[in-house]
């Protein structure tokens, strides 16, 4: 694609409305989304992801919603673009919001914003966080049912061995991880946190920072979200649905 070679400031916008038309010139601070996904300055619809574990979580539901005959990010327009972390993923909504573009933000809520969720709605951005101050990986632990989150240890095991996977849910748990077969470990409040804060923190940049490994996860809550309809996790990815519908 031609655009991924130039400058972000040799770059405009040209929105007409209402009989109305300007030029709108792209800052250099959204380079980073030039290089990474210049599809996105070509879409209808964009979604600035916190990270890269949201838009591998986005790919996967884009599959999903697509094998239920739902219409496929790439007919509507819809690009999920890594917004590059919490410290400038805001800004980069906001950005393309400027734009012209219709955006949505999908973040975490376990660090401030800047700016602000109340900013970016205010701004005509959706603002998609998961509930009580927790990252995706927390979110989908608390909220996926017991024999999902079984998969999505196994998934981690096939990542980084059961030693590695073992230890770190140890050091969450403040305890040995339970012993035997992951199929046969029981549930509990504090194993369910252990899991989601130690897929966040593992190796300091956690199991599934990787847009593909992140995919790999949202496919195991794509076939279980289903059975938790009333969760957050569910509740919110509808929301996402319903935003990437509306015209």
């Amino acid at each position: 694609m031609a655009i991924v070679e130039l400058r972000a400031n040799s770059l405009r916008v040209v929105r007409s409305r209402d009989g109305v038309t300007q030029v709108l010139p792209v800052e250099d601070s959204l380079q980073g989304v030039v290089r990474a996904a210049p599809e996105a300055l070509l879409g209808r619809k964009i979604i600035v992801c916190e990270g890269k574990t949201e838009v591998g979580i986005c790919r996967a539901l884009d599959r999903w919603w697509t094998s239920a005959d739902l219409e496929q990010f790439g007919y509507l327009g819809v690009v999920p673009v890594d917004g590059g972390g919490s410290a400038q993923a805001p800004q980069r909504a906001m950005q393309l919001r400027t734009l012209g573009y219709d955006v949505l933000y999908l973040g975490d809520s376990d660090a401030p914003m800047n700016p602000d969720a109340a900013t970016l709605r205010a701004a005509g951005i959706q603002v998609i966080l998961w509930a009580n101050n927790m990252a995706l990986e927390e979110r989908i632990a608390a909220d996926l049912p017991w024999d999902g989150m079984r998969e999505v240890v196994t998934y981690a095991v096939s990542l980084y061995g059961r030693q590695s996977v073992d230890g770190v849910i140890s050091s969450q748990l403040g305890a040995a991880a339970p012993a035997g077969e992951i199929g046969t470990w029981p549930e509990t409040p504090q194993l369910r946190t252990a899991i989601g804060l130690a897929a966040k923190s593992a190796n300091r940049s956690g199991w599934f920072k990787r847009i593909e490994l992140a995919e790999g996860l949202g496919d195991i809550a794509c076939r279980f979200i289903q059975n938790v309809p009333g969760t957050d996790f569910a509740t919110k990815v509808a929301g996402l649905r319903q935003w990437i519908d509306r015209e």
